[in-house]
Order: structure tokens, then C-alpha cells, then sequence
């Protein structure tokens, strides 16, 4: 029986870190697991088809550090909810958003279904293994938390505009059809741009609202429709450091701008799509 045990752990293991691929024909009744949520901090929402999920981080200079602890915090507070089966990729906002992301193809845990079966140690046994998986996830949850903390503030150049066609170019590759898309921003929205002149702060004197808007009607003109693919799910979590520069844009101008933005991708009325553009994050990520 030790043996036993000791190779199902192993298994168990190696399908957690996909390094072997689980039988997906196995026979199932469905029967929920009911995991208490102080033992196991991973609550996904239940009642969603897996996910294809972009993830942002802004680590510009403009978010300071007590800005990045922020984003490492409420990162991990929405990985805990996404969904069984869901992929996850993680980029830093960055002058090089098309370079390696600094954590791709995360997968949260499958299904856990109990065994046909009215053993009860047979199915104590899968309820185990269950919450083995989802503490595996747990911990490279909070490694990601973790290392996200360690990360200095880039240099201070902040192109947050371009990285739409990145994701575009990201959900392009995804199976829209067995996954839900979901793109999510931790940053301040502060684009300061080089390559499309636009700056909403200023080291003199706090830019014109206006002027902005125009910058942003003249200079950004995309090839792409990005409302084609990613029609599920936009979430943009404001995550302003303490000593935010007054010199800037206010939040409700910032979310002027970037709803002119996304009207220039294709999102030509937003209340079409789940959009959030908050300080807090949406009750649907809270456990």
C-alpha cells in the first residue's frame, strides 16, 4: 500500500507540472469536492468555462515600490479565482511588450470529480489528491506573489497603448472556442510613450485633458480589431502608488483617454463588453 501511494503521489506530481498528460476519458460522476476555504485558499468560480487569460503588470518607475507591492498582492488575490482548466500568461508592461513573458502557460487545476465508486477510502483518496493539486497551484501562486515583490521599478517608459497589439496577437493564437479571453491590467494607466507622443504626466505642468484626446485621436491608429477576439473580458485594476505625481492626469481623465483607446481597437460601446476600470478589484475576483 505504501508503494501504492508513493507512485500516485509521484503521478500526481508530474500531471500537476504537466510533464505528463492526464487521461481526460476517465469515468466521472461529477460529484462536486467541498473544500473548506481555510484549507485550501484556491476558490475558483465554478460556474465559468476555462479561461485564456493576459495578464499586465506595470512595473514602470511611476508606480514606486510600495505600487508593485500592490500588484503583487492583489495579482495573487485574482489568481486564486480563475477558473479549473484556465491558462494563464504573465508580461511586464515594458518598452519590449513583444519580448519572452516572465510566466507563461500557468494552469490551474483540472476538475475534480469523484470516482464512481461508494468506497468510501477510495473516494477519500480522490478528495485527497484533489486538494494536493490545488496546493500545488497554491504555491506557485504565491512564488509568482512572491517573486513579482522582488521586481525594481523599469525604466521610466511606459507604453501601455502598444501592448494591445500584443494581445492581439496573443489571443490570436488561443482556441476561443473551449476558452473564455480575458485580459487584465495592473498598472496606474500612465502611458509615457515615446513612440506615439503621449504623455499623461507632465515634469512641468499637469497635461490638458484635451490635448490628450486629440494626441490619441492624430497619432494612434491601429491595423487591428482587437473587440474580434477579445470579447469576453477586459479588467484594468488601478494600482496608484501613495505618492502619485500631481503633475498627471486625474482618474477619471485617465479613463477618458483609455476609453478612446479602446473605441480605436474596436470596442465602440464598452458596455458591450464586461469592462473594468476600478481601484478596487471586481467583486467576481474576490474570494
Amino acid at each position: 500500500m505504501k508503494l501504492i501511494l508513493v507512485i500516485s503521489a509521484y503521478v500526481l506530481l508530474l500531471t500537476s507540472c504537466n510533464l505528463i498528460t492526464p487521461n481526460n476519458n476517465q469515468t466521472s460522476n461529477n460529484t462536486p469536492i467541498n473544500v473548506d476555504e481555510s484549507q485550501n485558499p484556491y476558490q475558483p468560480r465554478e460556474d465559468e468555462k476555462p479561461e485564456a487569460v493576459l495578464i499586465y503588470c506595470d512595473l514602470t518607475t511611476s508606480i514606486k515600490q510600495d505600487g508593485i507591492l500592490k500588484i503583487s498582492e492583489k495579482l495573487k488575490e485574482v489568481l486564486l479565482t480563475i477558473p479549473r482548466e484556465s491558462v494563464i500568461t504573465i508580461r511586464l508592461i515594458e518598452k519590449d511588450l513583444f519580448s519572452e513573458s516572465i510566466y507563461s502557460g500557468i494552469k490551474t487545476p483540472s476538475q475534480c470529480d469523484m470516482p464512481q465508486t461508494t468506497i468510501n477510502r477510495k473516494r477519500r483518496e480522490a478528495q485527497k489528491e484533489c486538494i494536493e493539486k490545488d496546493k500545488i497551484y497554491v504555491q506557485i501562486v504565491e512564488d509568482i506573489s512572491s517573486k513579482i515583490k522582488t521586481l525594481k521599478p523599469q525604466k521610466n517608459i511606459s507604453c501601455i497603448i502598444d501592448s494591445l497589439e500584443a494581445a492581439h496577437d496573443f489571443f490570436k493564437g488561443k482556441d476561443g472556442n473551449n476558452y473564455k479571453f480575458r485580459l487584465i491590467y495592473f498598472s496606474d494607466m500612465i502611458e509615457q510613450c515615446d513612440s506615439n507622443d503621449i504623455y499623461l504626466c507632465s515634469t512641468k505642468r499637469k497635461p490638458k485633458i484635451d490635448d490628450i484626446l486629440g494626441k490619441v485621436e492624430r497619432n494612434f491608429n491601429p491595423s487591428y480589431d482587437l473587440s474580434k477576439l477579445l470579447k469576453d473580458e477586459l479588467s484594468v485594476i488601478i494600482t496608484t502608488s501613495e505618492n502619485q505625481n500631481d503633475r498627471c492626469l486625474l482618474l477619471s481623465e485617465k479613463k477618458q483617454v483609455w476609453e478612446l483607446v479602446f473605441k480605436k481597437v474596436g470596442y465602440s460601446n464598452l458596455n458591450l463588453l464586461a469592462f473594468n476600470f476600478t481601484q478596487e478589484i471586481p467583486d467576481k475576483f474576490k474570494r
